[in-house]
């Protein structure tokens, strides 16, 4: 078989004759396959023609006729590694994770790793793909060319300024040209208004940009730039402020009442309360646009937008006890005092004074000797234990009036009785005209209930429930006193009534309809006012404050 293409020379193994066609055996070359009986080899090349990545008629080494039967082959550009009897992988995704290179591109590759990548595709901002390492990027290609902004490619096929096909002009360049630069502008003035244009593209009559202080007319005049406005929507501050416009500028004009201001300098609101009192330590200022506004507290009134308050009056138009008006009358000036006048053998105490709408009224006092001689009034002492007793024409007297822990019985001064003990109520109280009175009271047995408790008779708030409305309680009189004290008790039973304080307001409260419980000022009276320790005004609510008159229990 020698001589016949395709056939190993000396190979045959097997024949009946001296011809090629006598052969029924032999080896057939690489590139061949499938020794055919008198006939010779087929050969390998295009059994691979049909599979995708294989270049066609590439086949060099095959064992049969079929694509499986290729042991080498050639790979197509974009593919890489020909597997035996398979065929060929894809180049393309081998660079997808490289920066720079744009996923997917890879076009041509000898194995499966990115350093197998011959060929790919860059990203814009990026150039020249370097085999088996990656793309550069573009951005500072173009620093040092005039009138580009240093950095500012952003798209490029290679490592020179001739290789940028777009970047940003400088300020006083316009329209980039692929590969060249920018180039410079001139401006355009407006006479007529001062304004300034800046060109941004290739003409310099083609305006984009106005100056600070100009914005582009929106009535469609074409290259015309207008002043802005820079008072608009601009409140300088308060009312009587004003805006001056100005070319990129405002200036404000402070009204009354405002300071600061000028060149885009707003105004500042002045304090007019800084230099107000309203009136007193309860009254309040508050400040508004260049007034101020007074808020009367207690014992002043007026005020208003720009007025103080007044100082209240008083009614001192009432006679004390045992005198007259004398200078007084109703309506007496906070700051001012009157005087009333005594009836014969009593002198005054003093002037009657208003403050703020609180009247310290004067009394009239028994002028009085003392046992040791010489007088005194009502309200000072006498030496030692001394009383003060009035003496209607000089001589030697009975007392008619006593002081301290004392009461008048018949011509003398007695001493109050001492206080009731535990097992007592008191069922009048003392005072200068009488003596304290203490009687037994009824027994204030607690319940079995109370006692587990530590409930109190006197204190236990759910008592109003029990008393006499309970037949238990009615059978057993728990708490018998008590029960009596809440007007409670039970059938029969003897037990005294508990002595009460009043709460009788003074003339100038019930005029003004004020109450001891809730009345402010009340704290300055009560004992610390002289006629009111004698006529006890406010008994009770005094007595709660800790300023109860002298021998009151309430």
């Amino acid at each position: 078989m020698d001589g016949v293409d395709g056939v190993e020379d000396g190979s045959c193994t097997d024949c009946d004759g001296a011809d090629p066609a006598d052969c029924a055996a032999a080896t057939c070359n690489t590139d061949y396959h499938t020794f055919a009986d008198g006939l010779g080899c087929s050969a390998c090349a295009d059994i691979m023609d049909v599979v995708d990545g294989v270049e066609d008629g590439s086949c060099t080494d095959c064992d049969g006729a079929d694509p499986e039967d290729c042991a080498a082959a050639t790979c197509n550009t974009a593919y890489h590694t020909f597997v035996d009897g398979v065929g060929c992988s894809a180049c393309a995704d081998i660079m997808d994770e490289v920066e720079g290179v744009e996923d997917g591109s890879c076009t041509d590759c000898d194995g499966a790793d990115p350093a197998d990548c011959a060929a790919a595709t860059c990203n814009t901002d990026y150039h020249t793909f370097v085999d088996g390492v990656g793309c550069s990027a573009c951005a500072d290609i173009m620093d040092g060319v005039d009138g580009v902004e240093d950095g500012s490619c952003t798209d490029c096929d290679g490592a020179n300024p001739a290789d940028c096909a777009a970047a940003t002009c400088d300020t006083g360049y316009h329209t980039f040209v692929a590969g060249v630069g920018c180039s410079e502008c001139t401006a355009v003035d407006n006479a007529e208004i001062g304004a300034t244009y800046t060109c941004t593209t290739a003409g310099d009559s083609d305006v984009s940009r106005c100056a600070d202080g100009f914005e582009e007319d929106e009535t469609g005049v074409a290259d015309v730039c207008i002043e802005i406005n820079e008072c608009d929507e601009m409140t300088c501050g308060g009312a009587a402020s004003t805006c001056i416009d100005g070319i990129n500028h405002f200036s404000c004009n402070c009204g009354a009442g405002w300071s600061g201001g000028g060149v885009n300098q707003l105004c500042r609101d002045m304090d007019q309360c800084q230099a107000v009192v309203c009136g007193g330590t309860t009254s309040t200022c508050v400040d508004g646009d260049n007034h101020y506004r007074c808020a009367c507290g207690a014992g002043w009134s007026g005020g208003g937008v720009m007025m103080r308050c007044t100082a209240d009056s008083c009614d001192a138009s009432e006679a004390p006890l045992h005198g007259q008006v004398g200078t007084c009358g109703s309506d007496l000036t906070s700051g001012t005092s009157c005087q009333p006048d005594c009836d014969t053998y009593y002198i005054v105490s003093g002037d009657s004074s208003c403050k703020e709408g609180i009247l310290n009224a004067a009394t009239c006092e028994h002028i009085c000797s003392c046992g040791s001689g010489g007088t005194a009034t009502s309200g000072d002492a006498c030496p030692g234990s001394e009383h003060c007793c009035v003496q209607p024409n000089g001589a030697t007297a009975s007392c008619t009036a006593c002081r301290g822990e004392h009461f008048l019985n018949g011509g003398s001064c007695d001493a109050w009785a001492a206080a009731c003990e535990p097992n007592q109520i008191m069922t009048q109280g003392p005072s200068h005209n009488q003596d304290r009175i203490c009687q037994e009271s009824c027994p204030d047995e607690q319940s079995p209930y109370m006692v587990k408790k530590n409930k109190s008779c006197k204190s236990w708030s759910n008592l109003v429930n029990r008393c006499n409305k309970s037949e238990h309680w009615r059978a057993n009189r728990y708490c018998q006193q008590s029960c009596r004290a809440l007007g409670l008790g039970y059938e029969d039973d003897n037990c005294p009534q508990m002595y009460t304080c009043s709460n009788s307001p003074s003339s100038h409260m019930a005029k003004k309809g004020k109450s001891c419980e809730s009345w402010p000022h009340l704290r300055n009276m009560c004992n610390l006012n002289k006629r009111w320790r004698s006529r006890r005004f406010c008994q009770k609510a005094c007595y709660d404050l800790g300023l109860g008159y002298s021998g009151d229990d309430c």
